[in-house]
Order: structure tokens, then C-alpha cells, then sequence
């Protein structure tokens, strides 16, 4: 019986599956609901009889969880708030369009820090080509912002479910710089004396990128099988693509090291970085016919920073077993041989 269970006990992710079990049906007209990076309404024909298909999706980012008004401006906390939502859009290689944006703010919150957030607001949206059309304002006791964003494509998104047998699992850069970024801001390191690695990492954390112009190239020429976004750390997320595919996955631990070092620094380990968060790269799957495509992008020097890791394998469970010069094992041993707990983003 869950009746006397708090969430706590069930976790963010096994909250979202139980009430996903509770007789929720989203098969019908094309729509897919819970379980992915959006929900999906299409295909829809358009007037000249042309098929798009809708995502929309919600963030949230509230003061004292999400940002820290001590370390972050107003500017960077608008930025963030468009760049993490449009984020969840790259990862289904879809096109944002819109937005409505939520604001709660107390009644001492100055005006000026709400004119600063909007100006990050407005200027990650004008980058993304993003329009916000409106929205609410409600007081709250702590700075609570929430928003939802639409996009489409013109052929069928890409979702988390869909990775196959034998697919190589590819990243679009390195990983980790975004944790190591949040552990310099809450040492109330002096910023103006960090080095340039420092200086990027903290960038990372606080203006994280929204990796559109990949996401939406993937989904156009139809070249990943699966795609999810880093947002709650690589280990996490990989196993939520697992989860939803009904697949296992054999990763590289050579190919895991590379993929850290290209952030250019040795200030945290290769188990802190994939599970740290906050990196908002794509990570994605893609068969051994498309492969060379991939390569291709890497090679010319488009997206050079593009990694693989490992494979997806048969399996049940969301099971990821990490190869070593000297053997194998499971994610969860890695990690602890390594000094580092199973991490990941969860709110409970």
C-alpha cells in the first residue's frame, strides 16, 4: 500500500510511474504523453496537406533549489530558464516555436532584478528564435519561474523508446564541466581569479546551451534511432533511455574518460562528471548504417566534439555494464570502486 508513503519513499522518477500507471491513456489522435522529453500531438496536416507533429514540454526552476540569487543574476537565471526548456525540444529534433512563461515573485522582489531576467529571457530567446506570448504572475515566497514551450517538425520526433539492439551510443561534447561550474559557485571562489577552465565551467553552469541546430539535424535526415538530453547526469538519463526502450547498454570506460577530457580539465573525476547534471548535451543513439554520418560530422570539423561511448545490448532492467582493461561491471560498482555514490538529479 503507497497510501502511507511520501513521495520521498517513491523518488521524483517513481512518482512520475505511478501516476503514469493510473489508467492514463494517450494512444488516441497521435498523442504521446508522460515518459518522454515532450508530450507529442500529431501528425496534423496542414493546409497545403503537409504532416507536422507538435512537442510541448515544462520547466520549472524555483530560488534555493534550481538557482541561487547569491551566485546567479537575474540575466542568468532568464537565460537558463529558456535554454534548459528548449533543451528538452532539442532532444526530441524538433523546433521551438512558443512559450508562455509563469512568474512567481514575492512582493519585496525588486523591479529591477525582474526587468534583468527578463532581459536573459529575451536574449536566449532571440538567439533559439523563441517567442513568448504571454504568461501569469502570482506572488510566492520564493522566486518560483515556470515555462512551457511549443515547437514542431515536420516529420516524426524522436523519442526515447525507439533505440535498437546493437544502436552505438553517441554524446554531442563533454560532460561534467556544468558540475564542476555549481562546486566553484557554492565555494564562493573569487570568479575574477579563476582560471579560463574555471571561468568555462562556471559559464556552463550558469548559460548552459540548448543543442537545436544538432537535435533538429538528427531528426531531419532521420539519423538517430533514440535521443534524450543531459539534464540529470549522463549515468541517470542514459538509464531512463534504457528504461523507456526495454534495452541494456555496454559502455566504453576509455571512451567515458575521453569524453570528460575533452572539457580540457582534470579537476573531477570520470564517475563525477557522468553523474554531475546540469550538462544539457544530447545524448543519442544511432545504427551502424548511419554511423559514417555521424563521423562525417566529426571529421569536417561541424560537430567535433560528437563521442561514442558504447552500444545498446539485449537486455531487461536498463542494465549498463562498463568495460575495463581488466573486465567488467555494473554501472553502480564502477562508480563506488571510483568513490562515487550513484548520483543524478532528483527533487525527493
Amino acid at each position: 500500500m503507497l497510501k502511507s508513503k511520501t513521495v520521498s519513499f517513491l523518488g521524483e522518477f517513481g512518482l512520475i510511474k505511478h501516476l503514469m500507471g493510473a489508467n492514463w491513456n494517450y494512444s488516441d489522435n497521435g498523442i504521446l504523453g508522460p515518459g518522454d522529453d515532450c508530450a507529442v500531438i500529431g501528425p496534423e496536416c496542414s493546409i497545403a496537406n503537409h504532416k507536422t507533429w507538435d512537442v510541448v514540454t515544462v520547466d520549472s526552476m524555483i530560488e534555493g533549489h534550481h538557482f541561487r540569487c547569491d551566485y546567479s543574476s537575474a540575466k542568468d537565471v532568464g537565460w537558463k530558464l529558456v535554454a534548459t526548456t528548449l533543451s528538452d525540444i532539442a532532444a526530441m529534433g524538433s523546433v521551438p516555436k512558443y512559450g508562455v512563461l509563469s512568474l512567481g515573485i514575492s512582493d519585496s522582489t525588486s523591479v529591477e532584478w525582474v526587468e534583468e531576467l527578463y532581459l536573459g529571457i529575451k536574449e536566449a530567446s532571440s538567439l533559439y528564435q523563441f517567442k513568448i506570448l504571454g504568461g501569469d504572475t502570482v506572488k510566492t515566497t520564493n522566486i518560483t519561474l515556470s515555462l512551457t514551450a511549443f515547437g514542431n517538425s515536420n516529420y516524426p520526433p524522436v523519442l526515447r523508446s525507439t533505440a535498437k539492439i546493437d544502436d552505438e551510443i553517441w554524446v554531442s561534447g563533454p560532460i561534467g564541466l556544468s558540475g564542476y561550474g555549481l562546486q566553484l559557485l557554492k565555494s564562493k571562489e573569487d570568479l575574477g581569479k579563476l582560471g579560463p577552465v574555471e571561468k568555462s565551467a562556471v559559464e556552463c553552469q550558469l548559460r548552459p546551451v540548448a543543442e537545436l541546430e544538432l537535435g533538429a539535424l538528427l531528426g531531419r535526415q532521420r539519423i538517430a534511432n533514440s535521443m534524450i538530453d543531459i539534464s540529470d547526469g549522463l549515468v541517470q538519463d542514459l538509464e531512463h533511455l534504457l528504461d523507456s526502450s526495454k534495452v541494456n547498454a555496454k559502455l566504453q570506460s576509455l571512451a567515458l574518460e575521453k569524453l570528460v577530457e575533452q572539457g580540457e580539465f582534470c579537476r573531477v573525476s570520470t564517475s563525477e562528471a557522468i553523474t554531475f547534471g546540469e550538462d544539457y548535451k544530447l545524448l543519442f543513439t544511432v545504427s551502424h548504417k548511419n554511423s559514417p554520418f555521424i563521423q562525417d560530422l566529426v571529421t569536417t570539423g561541424r560537430y567535433p566534439k560528437l563521442h561514442c561511448i558504447g552500444k545498446i545490448v539485449d537486455g531487461q532492467g536498463a542494465q549498463i555494464v562498463v568495460e575495463m582493461k581488466n573486465g567488467k561491471c555494473e554501472i553502480n560498482k564502477f562508480l563506488e570502486q571510483n568513490g562515487v555514490r550513484k548520483g543524478g538529479f532528483s527533487y525527493f
